[in-house]
This record gives structure tokens, sequence and C-alpha cells, in this order.
């Protein structure tokens, strides 16, 4: 890999690395004003709607037992037939008065009281929003293993077998023999110098692994998995004749 496609491979994973954490903002803004719109906001209406009004008839009824009280107050002082009768009327208009402020107030409790009510709506509440959070969590999680995996598939060069015998080695290696034999014809022919087999690198299995992607690799615990890329955090290899993708966590070099 020349100095220039280097170069070019990082500028090419800054952008990437700059798009993913673009794309992180996006989702954590999308979750922001998911739970402010469907979460905060009605609950903060519901509650304070209920709590606004209550307070309001709550007054009123507060003001009107005051002012039943005074005229009660005043009837007991009271002999004039005259002004008796006046102050009945007022008792009668606000004990009417009180009465529907009362039923209005008594009413407007109930949601607030209703544990029942309130326990069942937060249930609710609570379950969609979990499902919210899983949902966030999930797409940063798939974002960021789509900018893993292809940093470090473009970063990494492919494990190439390069023990395969050169033909200017093989010339060597005859004439080596050939003089050899020159000056021992009487003894045992020498033999060729056993070489290595190529070493072709594997890994087994730690623990199952189930394909997420169509470019993953699954396999079981104790398979023997031939590495075809074996840096990173993810690996390439191949399984029964399968080429893919797996978590080099999960493996083991032998």
């Amino acid at each position: 890999m020349t100095k220039q496609t280097n170069k070019q491979t990082k500028k090419d994973h800054i952008s990437r690395c700059n798009d993913t954490i673009r794309k992180l903002g996006d989702y954590q803004k999308d979750l922001s004003d998911d739970i402010k719109q469907n979460y905060l906001n009605p609950n903060t209406i519901f509650l304070k709607g209920i709590a606004k009004d209550y307070k309001t008839y709550s007054d009123r009824l507060n003001n009107c037992r005051l002012d039943l009280d005074s005229e009660k107050s005043k009837l007991n002082k009271c002999s004039d037939p005259y002004k008796r009768d006046k102050i009945n009327e007022n008792i009668h208009n606000y004990q009417k008065k009180f009465d529907e402020y009362s039923y209005v107030t008594k009413r407007l409790m109930e949601p607030l009281v209703d544990t029942y009510e309130i326990a069942e709506k937060e249930k609710s509440d609570i379950s969609s929003f979990c499902k919210v959070l899983r949902n966030y969590h999930q797409k940063c999680l798939d974002e960021l293993n789509a900018l893993d995996r292809e940093v470090n598939y473009q970063s990494v060069p492919i494990f190439q077998v390069s023990t395969y015998p050169k033909p200017e080695d093989l010339f060597n290696e005859y004439r080596i023999s050939s003089l050899s034999s020159l000056h021992s014809r009487n003894s045992t022919p020498p033999q060729l110098p056993a070489r290595p087999a190529p070493q072709i690198p594997q890994c087994r299995a730690l623990y199952d692994f189930d394909a997420q992607q169509p470019t993953d690799l699954a396999f079981k615990r104790g398979d023997i998995i031939t590495i075809i890329k074996s840096e990173g955090n993810w690996w390439k290899g191949t399984l029964d004749g399968r080429t893919g993708d797996f978590p080099s966590n999960y493996v083991q070099k032998i």
C-alpha cells in the first residue's frame, strides 16, 4: 500500500467517522424531540390542566364558604324580620354556589387521587418509553458496528499465504545439491532439505456466533475456522465453504 493510498485511506476514515458522529447526533436529537413531544409535554399538560382548574374552583369554594358563614352569623344576630328574609335569601344563593363548587372540585380531584388510573398510565408510558430508548441505542450500535467493520476492513491488508516455493529458490537448491554430490559420490545421496508445509492460520470458536449481517460468518462453539484476515476487532475467515466476518473475541488462534 503506497504512502498516497495511506493518506487517502486515512482521509476516508476521518470522513466516515465524522458522518457517523453526525448521524449519532441526529439520533440523539430525534430521541430528545420524541421524549418531549410524546411524554413530557402531554403529562405536563395533563397535570397542569387539572391542577390549575382544581385550584381555581377550590379558591372559589373557600370564598363561598366564608361568605356563607358570614351570612349565617348575621342571621343569628339579626332580629329584624325584613333583614332576616334578605339574609336567608343570600344564604340560599351562597349555599347553591357552594354545592356547585364543591361538586366540581371533588370531580376535578378524582384523577389526581385515582392511583390505579395514574399507575396504568405510567405503566403504559414507561413501556413505550423503553421501546423508544431501545430503538435509539440499537440505531447507534448499528452505525458504530458499520463504522468498525468498514474502517478495519479497509485499513488492514487481507492475509495472503506466501510460503509457496519460488523458482529461483528451487534452482539454488538444485545447485547446492549437485555440488554436494560431487564431493561425496560414494556416500548416500543427500536428501533435499525438507521445506515446512505452508502454515495456514486457523482459530477455534470459543462461543456460538449468529450472523447479524449478510456478510457475517456464523459458527458454533468448537468450530475450526480458517483465517483470511486476522487483525482488528472483526476478522475474516472461511468455514465449510462459507466466507465472512466474525468478532475476534469469539475465537482463539491455534
